[in-house]
């Protein structure tokens, strides 16, 4: 929380447009990709773990 509210400030000073640098995702499950705030989808990578 302390960490978001100092990138808040920074930005703030900068001029820079707040949050512009923050993504929100949500995954979508079992198609296993991620779906992003601004209608982009990425596929997820493989499991790395052995059955």
């Amino acid at each position: 929380m302390l960490k978001d509210s100092f990138l808040l400030i920074c930005e703030r000073k900068a001029g820079a447009t707040i949050g512009n640098d923050f993504k929100l995702a949500a995954l979508r499950w079992p198609e296993k990709i991620l779906q992003f705030d601004d209608g982009t989808n990425r596929a997820t990578l493989p499991s790395q773990h052995a059955a």
